[in-house]
């Protein structure tokens, strides 16, 4: 029978939605909840993540703002 696994899949994104949509969070706009919940369901799981990877990648980027301090408050300018 087809019907278990396509509930089982539905009952899943659901319980990621709650996760993600909760009594602080429950102002979210449609398009940031569609995107955190493509995340959060298409995501790959933490221990299938290769993080020396990540963070080699992570450093070899360049940086895209610029960090000035002015009167011991910090001010981030996009470049």
């Amino acid at each position: 029978m087809v019907l278990p696994m396509l509930t089982a899949t539905v009952e899943r994104s659901f319980s990621d939605m709650k996760q993600i949509k909760n009594r602080l969070r429950n102002r979210l706009q449609p398009s940031s909840l569609s995107k955190l919940m493509m995340i959060a369901i298409e995501s790959p799981q933490l221990d299938e993540v290769d993080f020396d990877a990540v963070l080699s990648l992570w450093k070899s980027m360049k940086p895209n703002f610029v960090v000035m301090q002015k009167y011991r408050t910090l001010i981030v300018f996009p470049i």
